[in-house]
């Protein structure tokens, strides 16, 4: 980073920038500080399991839509479209949930409240083998499964598309999203995107998550990966309940299942081609890039060692706490990130 663009985690409201500091604070994008009693990374990121989840008020309405996938055998995707009072009149966003979630993530509905409340559509997408999908679609997703992007922004109806789409990822879909915009596929229409808590190093987040720190998150999500596994094993004969209960591991999981019906040689090749990181340099669509200093899954050394280029539309910042998609913060009731997307493209549509 640049000298003359450095600035202090306190010197905009407890988070630093990792690029293009200047822009960034001209975005206005609120301040940050945890909110009791959800402090360090573990209750930040808890949070979410150990709430009630969140719900839709009835007057957004919801409509079902279908995005056939050009990958032969591959089926259909499924999202809801909630629509605000007053109907499409903004940018369509699209959210896309992380491993093992699906359009009823707590991130996924707390992001689509807070942006209908604004007056922006939303379509909440289920990715493979998840939600609503995993009966039209053969799954699993993974992490690069870029082309299904492409399908679905090139497939939006016209009418809840024509004032320009936003794009959010979580996670997991925070990485497809921006390997996604990096190969700057069907982005006519893109006006920009998030990415939050993003694992855009896979083999060093795969490292991360295996460690004792993380047992309990590990042990969480191989038990909803199997899930997984069990509900595609109708499909896969190969997939048989010994394999499945093999299943010990995330790498287990990438390595066996993933990388087998993707085409991958095993799991480490999987991690190479479809880490974002190394990809970032080419998004040329304006993007805000989120992550917790203190996230249990990802490393923050993974972005801090990223040379984030001041010349391209790309702001990532680094909050001071907030867990792995916590960012649960004490001026509001939403959390900080889903407070910074509605600013960024508030931004956006101010530059237009």
């Amino acid at each position: 980073m640049a000298q003359n663009d450095a600035v202090k985690q306190d010197e905009i409201g407890g988070f630093q920038c990792l690029a293009a500091a200047a822009r960034i604070a001209e975005m206005g994008l609120p301040s940050f500080r945890p909110r009791p009693p959800w402090l360090g990374p573990d209750l930040q990121t808890m949070r979410n399991l150990l709430m009630p989840a969140p719900r839709l008020p009835s007057h957004f309405t919801g409509t079902e839509l279908r995005f056939p996938l050009a990958d032969k055998g591959a089926g259909t995707l499924i999202g809801t479209l909630n629509t605000p009072i007053g109907g499409h009149t903004k940018p369509l966003v699209i959210v896309l949930h992380g491993l093992t979630g699906c359009q009823d993530s707590v991130h996924a509905v707390s992001t689509a409240h807070n942006l209908l409340n604004l007056g922006y559509s939303v379509l909440r997408l289920n990715f493979r083998g998840s939600g609503p999908s995993a009966g039209t679609s053969a799954g699993p997703y993974h992490a690069g499964l870029t082309q299904d992007l492409v399908d679905v922004v090139s497939g939006l109806p016209e009418d809840i598309s024509n004032n320009g789409v936003f794009l959010v990822g979580y996670s997991l879909g925070g990485n497809a999203l921006l390997k996604f915009l990096a190969e700057g596929r069907a982005l006519e229409a893109v006006l920009g995107a998030a990415a939050i808590s993003a694992p855009i190093d896979l083999k060093r987040c795969q490292l991360r998550m295996e460690e004792p720190r993380n047992r309990l998150y590990h042990r969480y999500l191989v038990r909803r990966m199997r899930r997984m596994a069990e509900a595609m094993s109708k499909d896969i004969s190969w997939l048989t309940p010994a394999r499945i209960e093999a299943i010990n591991s995330i790498y287990d999981f990438d390595n066996r299942i993933v990388a087998r019906l993707h085409g991958f040689d095993n799991a480490d090749h999987y991690y190479r081609e479809a880490s974002a990181g190394p990809r970032a340099s080419a998004i040329e669509t304006p993007t805000l890039i989120i992550h917790a200093d203190d996230d249990p899954w990802i490393p923050a050394k993974v972005y801090e060692s990223i040379p984030w280029a001041n010349g391209v539309p790309v702001y990532p910042v680094l909050t001071r706490g907030g867990g792995h998609v916590g960012f649960h913060g004490r001026e509001s009731d939403h959390t900080w990130h889903d407070r910074a997307v509605a600013a960024f493209l508030s931004w956006i549509a101010r530059k237009a």
